[in-house]
């Protein structure tokens, strides 16, 4: 919510507030029921792409609890000789900061949660392609490009805007659909929980 990432944005600002802008948050997902964790063929050609961009952009990156120790290494190495910022796990968490301060991110195509919570930024979302998926993400992925939210990463930082993605109000417009509110008498209709 708005409210979370303001107070991330000032509990983080002696970390991220010092960097220099654009800031990337690059959110890099996991093993899952439908993926495999990122192979250290994609960590190595992520961590090298992210490498190329680092000169021009303050790099943050945080890994998921589902992400493997040698994906993780391998984009350290990638990452060795850049100022990237790269979450070691302790500490608080600073995935609320990354996301409040971020200019715009790189997700890994395995998150959902990933995805959604970069795209409830309005910033840009490039992502990174990994192999695996379930054909219900794949589409999800599909639709959010479909809509101008994100774009493939290709070595490039781009920027755009898009209304943020607001799930929950797309999930209580679902919800009343499926209600159907309005054949429900007019007293009722205003009537909260």
């Amino acid at each position: 919510t708005r409210h979370k990432l303001a107070e991330a944005h000032e509990h983080f600002a002696g970390v991220f507030g010092r960097l220099r802008s654009p800031r990337v948050a690059v959110l890099v997902g996991g093993a899952s029921r439908t993926h495999g964790s990122l192979d250290q063929a994609s960590a190595n050609t992520l961590g090298k792409m992210l490498a190329l961009i680092a000169p021009e952009h303050a790099i943050m990156v945080s890994t998921s609890r589902r992400t493997s120790l040698t994906s993780e290494m391998q984009l350290r190495d990638q990452l060795a000789g850049t100022d990237a910022f790269i979450w070691d796990g302790t500490g608080s968490n600073p995935y609320l900061g990354m996301l409040a301060w971020a200019d715009a991110f790189v997700v890994t195509s395995d998150s959902v949660n990933m995805m959604c919570e970069a795209a409830g930024t309005g910033k840009p979302v490039h992502i990174f392609s990994v192999p695996g998926g379930s054909q219900k993400a794949r589409i999800f992925q599909h639709s959010l490009t479909q809509r101008g939210i994100t774009r493939p990463f290709e070595g490039k930082i781009e920027s755009w805007s898009y209304v943020p993605l607001d799930e929950t109000a797309r999930a209580v417009e679902h919800i009343k659909g499926l209600l159907d509110l309005r054949s429900l008498p007019s007293d009722m209709q205003s009537q909260g929980p």
